[in-house]
């Protein structure tokens, strides 16, 4: 979760921008916890071979379930089935960061219109 944080402000802190000192500010650190409550709802669901694998995360990150598709165990193939629980995992994985950098962007916006109104 942290990573997103920086990516965000990754621009600004090569430009001279401290990103340690904003983060450390009490009001900072009051949104991004507002920021990281909002993603307690949050699941994704990531898959590969088409369905065979399926998988629901959350954010932590929390691998919450999987499911596979009885097709997987008629090939009686253990690697196949190692790469599609990957590959989903990855799609899953990919998807969560996606809804998560969305969600910030989301709650930053709202943020700023919030304090750009007082």
């Amino acid at each position: 979760m942290d990573d997103i944080f920086e990516k965000l402000f990754s621009s600004l802190s090569k430009s001279g921008f401290n990103l340690e000192s904003l983060m450390n500010n009490p009001l900072i650190a009051n949104i991004s916890n507002n920021i990281k409550g909002s993603f307690a709802n949050i699941e994704v669901n990531g898959s590969s071979g088409g369905g065979m694998v399926e998988v629901t995360v959350k954010p932590g990150p929390k691998v919450e379930k999987i499911n596979i598709s009885d097709e997987v165990f008629k090939e009686n193939d253990k690697e196949m089935l190692q790469e599609l629980i990957i590959a989903a995992l990855n799609d899953a994985f990919s998807r969560l960061e996606e809804v998560i950098m969305k969600e910030t962007q989301k709650q930053a916006m709202n943020l700023f219109n919030n304090m750009r109104f007082k």
